[in-house]
């Protein structure tokens, strides 16, 4: 997979600052080229962090996207008032 961008060509702060809307695969990517290359931890914590949080908003789509799908109970309470009884001819 080719890289993104070639960490060892920025800064730590030019790298971090684009690591936002990467995927997963391209995060690993980075992680190795910068482990590989120059291996500053800052910006490995960095891609850490944004991989972290990349499953994290992952997860909790995967958690809506189940709430959703999951039909609700019927309420046990109605607004409908019961039907009276009919108690002509009786």
């Amino acid at each position: 997979m080719p890289l993104p961008f070639d960490p060892s060509d920025l800064s730590v702060a030019n790298a971090t600052a684009r690591l936002g809307g990467l995927d997963a695969e391209e995060l690993d990517a980075l992680r190795d080229a910068e482990l590989e290359g120059k291996n500053r931890i800052t910006l490995i914590t960095a891609i850490d962090e944004a991989a972290s949080d990349l499953a994290d908003a992952d997860a909790e789509d995967q958690e809506v996207a189940a709430e959703s799908s999951t039909p609700e109970a019927p309420s046990t309470s109605s607004s409908v008032p019961p039907v009276a009884q009919n108690t002509w001819g009786s």
